[in-house]
């Protein structure tokens, strides 16, 4: 609904907006491009404030509305309580997939995943989760860290488990995301640079 013909003027304005964000337009030929498309379709849906409805669009009246047309509350409802997080990979097991929620500090097992392949012991991950019919499965953006990248990470993470108040936390962690988020993404750009030169408090790269 909220990429189709109606909205077109917005999905190009959202487009301009996530290549700032990723320092670089979408390119067909390169590799990580249906990853990168994934990650746009999150951000637009879930993180970006819609410009025309004036909201997120699965949190908009709008949602709600067509979802009680379509007739899936449930899958809306499930979609407003995702949780989006830094995660740790521990292992898998037939087609389950054991990881952590590095910021909430909890084990937790996505059963049946499609996405088994590609995941590092060493490298942590951002990766949405959803409930469908009470076990949580991943939703089709990911972003991999590289090993390097590990104790920046941790440190920003211990430092946003300690915050007491939760929506200074929700809101210092959705920061770390985002931030984080474009460091890889001028890792690619740089690869000349050194990770620790990106991922660090006082990086050599404007960010």
């Amino acid at each position: 609904h909220f990429t189709s013909e109606s909205f077109s003027e917005e999905v190009n304005i959202a487009c301009k907006e996530f290549n700032e964000l990723t320092g670089g337009p979408f390119d067909q030929s390169a590799d990580d491009f249906e990853m990168k498309m994934s990650q746009f379709a999150d951000w637009y849906l879930f993180a970006r404030e819609h410009t025309t409805i004036g909201a997120i669009p699965v949190h908009s009246e709008q949602a709600e509305h067509l979802a009680k047309q379509k007739g899936f509350e449930g899958q809306l409802q499930s979609l407003k309580e995702s949780r989006i997080s830094l995660f740790e990979f521990l292992k898998v097991k037939g087609e389950d997939v054991f990881i952590k929620d590095l910021v909430a500090n909890e084990k937790i097992v996505v059963p049946g995943s499609q996405m088994t392949l590609g995941f590092q012991r060493d490298e942590y991950f951002q990766a949405r989760l959803y409930k469908e019919e009470e076990a949580f499965q991943f939703g089709p953006a990911f972003c991999f860290h590289p090993a390097p990248a590990n104790r920046y990470l941790m440190k920003e993470v211990k430092r946003i488990r300690k915050l007491k108040d939760l929506k200074e936390k929700a809101s210092e962690k959705d920061a770390l995301l985002l931030r984080v988020f474009k460091m890889k993404y001028k890792l690619n750009q740089y690869k000349h640079v050194d990770v620790k030169d990106i991922y660090s408090a006082d990086p050599k790269l404007r960010f």
